[in-house]
């Protein structure tokens, strides 16, 4: 009746034992049967060493896109960081540059004004013109105050004549003339002396835009300045008594200046942090690392 066949499909590598029994016309069955042994070999692709290469390479590629996405990551950061910090010293050479042309153009011509005009009172006596000359000398001495307070906003002169130390004393000491709140300090000149001098105008920055938060936000009647060298690093801090903020929260406060104090700070290797609470004050500390040698 035609050769017996048994047909296996898709049968997964590995060893088989095949038995057949059967039984002849009469009904009689082969009880011991017959038996093969078989073994299936597996696809290249089935193997191990294949999915073992397989899940390597997976891992390789997630890690190769992971690698580059950082790279890709770091290079913008650092574009980011290059296109700041050029804003920045754009901004500070803009500023110098103004300075010196209002102290030596505008303000110059404005001191022989008033020299000319003091020159002429003397000279009128008790005539009628001495009333308009006086007013005039009077209206150009206080332009001329005016465009020496603007020029050491842009660029104060004690910073490059005295130091970190001084500018920040003589910027304390003019603000006080002008508001309630009382400043004290505790500034060491020689703190500075351990920072790039590039630094000191970055920090000046800072710490003049914290007073003007303080000024403008927080009501306090007491401000602690502190320029100190402490460990490896030099510190500057404010510290006021007045009516704090919810740090979570700063970055909604328009106007507060906090992300340009932190950016500024980051450019020159330093850090801000941030100490507040509603009711209970601020307390901002800049600290960055010390030169590796004392400057000179």
């Amino acid at each position: 009746t035609g050769t017996p066949m048994a047909a296996y499909r898709r049968l997964t590598p590995g060893n088989y034992h095949f038995q057949v029994c059967a039984c002849n016309n009469d009904g009689v069955w082969n009880e011991s049967g017959a038996s093969l042994a078989l073994t299936v070999l597996p696809f290249f692709w089935q193997t191990d060493w294949f999915r073992t290469l397989g899940v390597a390479a997976i891992l390789g590629l997630v890690y190769g896109a992971f690698r580059t996405r950082l790279a890709h990551l770091e290079h913008r950061r650092q574009l980011q960081e290059s296109f700041a910090r050029q804003v920045i010293e754009t901004e500070e050479a803009e500023r110098r540059r103004i300075a010196l042309e209002l102290h030596d153009g505008v303000g110059q011509a404005l001191v022989l004004a008033k020299n000319h005009l003091t020159s002429a009172l003397l000279a009128c006596g008790t005539s009628p013109a001495q009333e308009p000359l006086s007013r005039a000398s009077a209206e150009v001495s206080e332009a001329l105050e005016e465009i020496r307070a603007t020029a050491r906003d842009l660029r104060p002169p004690e910073l490059d004549r005295l130091g970190l130390a001084k500018a920040l004393e003589a910027m304390l000491d003019r603000i006080g003339h002008t508001t309630a709140t009382r400043f004290s300090s505790e500034l060491e000149e020689t703190a500075a002396e351990w920072i790039r001098p590039e630094a000191e105008i970055q920090l000046y920055r800072i710490a003049q835009e914290a007073i003007n938060n303080v000024l403008k936000h927080s009501k306090a009647s007491e401000v602690i300045v502190e320029l100190k060298q402490e460990s490896q690093e030099v510190r500057l801090t404010l510290q006021d008594n007045g009516a704090g903020f919810d740090p979570a929260m700063a970055g909604l406060r328009s106007g507060a200046g906090l992300s340009g104090m932190t950016e500024r700070a980051r450019l020159i290797g330093g850090a801000v942090t941030i100490k507040a609470a509603p009711g209970k004050g601020c307390r901002v500390t800049v600290s960055m690392p010390l030169l590796n040698e004392r400057r000179k």
